[in-house]
């Protein structure tokens, strides 16, 4: 498992998440040069399958962590509040500042972005029917670099600067 002790003093590791039922997670890093990423998790088990995850893989306090915040919508359907645990979670095991985005943050990074740069995750890769979890997750970290003008990612995944 990389952590901020491998990385060299220009770099910063990334978390991004996607919370719910199946709560896609991405850890990357990112500094002088463009977003790299480093590994993906599909966690299954909403609430208690993310905190096993978090105490299997913690310490990554050093890292920047950007998660996809639950907004209630006016919607025809019964809305998963898992992601509600999952933030509440947070604040008690993550001891920096959160970084929330909304979904609609995801329309800045389109899928093709990812399948373009092999960043893209199937269901078998990540054990599961899809990985559109995991691909949200990926989404969020670059859709963070992205607004935050990271330029070496945004030469890297879109040729500007």
């Amino acid at each position: 498992m990389t952590d901020s002790s491998t990385l060299n003093q220009n770099q910063k590791l990334l978390l991004s998440l996607d919370p719910g039922k199946q709560t896609g997670i991405a850890l990357g890093f990112y500094g002088d040069e463009a977003y790299e990423l480093l590994n993906v998790w599909q966690v299954a088990g909403g609430l208690n399958g993310f905190i096993d995850w978090w105490h299997d893989h913690y310490p990554l306090n050093e890292s920047v962590l950007v998660s996809e915040k639950f907004v209630l919508r006016n919607n025809a359907f019964v809305a998963d509040t898992e992601p509600l645990l999952i933030e509440g979670a947070l604040h008690v095991l993550y001891d920096n500042q959160i970084v929330w985005q909304l979904a609609s943050d995801k329309s800045l990074v389109n899928d093709s972005v990812l399948r373009k740069n092999n960043l893209w995750h199937t269901g078998k890769q990540v054990g599961w029917k899809d990985a559109r979890d995991t691909n949200d997750a990926i989404i969020h970290g670059l859709a963070y670099l992205k607004k935050n003008k990271h330029i070496p990612t945004l030469q890297k995944y879109w040729g500007e600067e």
